[in-house]
């Protein structure tokens, strides 16, 4: 066989080298394609994996690039469910309910009603005009009113001993009326009474005498109450 023109092997070299190119650039071509696949499909990482076999999941765990938050993810079907209302009288969870308003005052009870006794001075010379004292006390929790009309006040002089009943503010001065006075708790309302020093009975019908030298006691009164006696004395 003669050999071939060099012109023949010179376009058959060109034509390889060509072919060899256009494989080469066909290869790029296909790889580049793989690389730039949909990114769903490349997103499937293993961090998102990672993720999940922890147990946690952030909505925001991967921002996007210009810091904005992502959606939080969509509640499921049983988790969107309006919560149920809460109804006009009852106060919102984590609150204590609402208190009701204080019942208006009604009238003190006996029990709740303290009295006490006063003199200006623990001795008095046989003639000095004593001012003694009936002191009211609420002593509840609450106001309530209770009529303290001075018929009612009643300011005893007894002997030291108790045993006899010397003067009462009441014996010769038959007041009369009412008066309602609405307590506060710890609230004290007095009157200050002054004695002359006589003796007297009820409705002042006997012969007043003063008073001769002794121990004496102070009692108060407020209707069917008795409080505790504050004793003083009386001198030459």
């Amino acid at each position: 066989m003669e050999p071939l023109p060099k012109a023949v092997y010179a376009r058959r070299r060109a034509a390889a080298a060509a072919a060899g190119a256009l494989a080469l650039l066909l290869l790029m071509w296909a790889v580049g394609a793989i690389g730039s696949s949909d990114p769903a499909t490349r997103e499937a990482s293993p961090e998102t994996h990672q993720v999940g076999s922890a147990g946690l999941a952030s909505s925001n765990a991967n921002p996007p690039k210009d810091g904005r938050k992502t959606s939080p993810p969509t509640a499921s079907a049983s988790s969107s469910a309006p919560a149920p209302a809460v109804p006009p009288n009852s106060s919102a969870p984590g609150q204590p309910p609402p208190s009701n308003p204080p019942p208006p005052p009604g009238p003190c009870a006996d029990n709740v009603i303290k009295l006490g006794a006063g003199r200006n001075q623990p001795e008095y010379k046989v003639g000095q005009h004593p001012v003694l004292r009936i002191a009211i006390t609420n002593t509840g929790p609450v106001a309530c009113f209770r009529d303290v009309d001075a018929a009612l006040q009643e300011v005893l002089v007894l002997s030291g001993d108790g045993q006899a009943r010397v003067w009462s503010s009441n014996d010769c001065w038959p007041w009369g009326g009412k008066d309602v006075r609405l307590l506060k708790p710890n609230e004290e309302v007095f009157n200050d009474v002054t004695w002359f020093g006589n003796t007297s009975t009820p409705g002042c019908n006997e012969k007043r005498v003063t008073v001769g030298a002794g121990a004496y006691q102070v009692v108060p009164k407020l209707g069917p109450l008795q409080g505790p006696g504050q004793p003083f004395a009386i001198v030459p």
